[in-house]
């Protein structure tokens, strides 16, 4: 992995990076993680550490296809097992997909997670799509409910 990815996975020792894994028996087949601050924040919201952004998003090729990455989106922000109740003062999950990787992007959505806008993307030359999901939107997916 490039430098930014480990130094993302290093920060899981002091809980600013949070793991969600699939696993099919003792085999990984899919991971999402996420960095609290991850340099997404509203300026006029709560802060940097309200904020969550989703860094790593993947499922193994061979696994693709069987609801594993919307699993995955939807347990990040489930009210039990998400980032919402594994760290109370994080109020919103982010993440940015490209246009192209519809796959992604069709799991942050039926996870739960909304558009916030799409943007030409000069420094990577390509275009990218935001998304989130806020901990009071009462909208969760699985049949979940807030029990807040």
């Amino acid at each position: 992995p490039d430098e930014p990815v480990v130094a993302h996975f290093e920060k899981i020792k002091s809980g600013k990076t949070t793991v969600w894994g699939a696993f099919d028996t003792n085999k990984l087949v899919g991971i999402l993680s996420a960095e609290i601050g991850g340099d997404y924040w509203l300026q006029t919201g709560d802060g940097r550490e309200s904020v969550c952004f989703v860094n790593e998003f993947v499922v193994r090729p061979d696994y693709r296809g069987r609801r594993i990455g919307v699993n995955l989106t939807a347990m990040s922000i489930d009210p039990s097992s998400g980032i919402f109740s594994l760290n109370p003062s994080v109020t919103e999950m982010y993440t940015t997909v490209h246009v192209e990787n519809i796959t992604s992007r069709t799991a942050f959505i039926k996870g739960g997670y909304r558009e916030v806008m799409t943007y030409k993307d000069t420094m990577r030359n390509r275009d990218t799509t935001v998304l989130k999901f806020t901990k009071t939107s009462n909208q969760f997916p699985l049949g979940n409910s807030q029990t807040e």
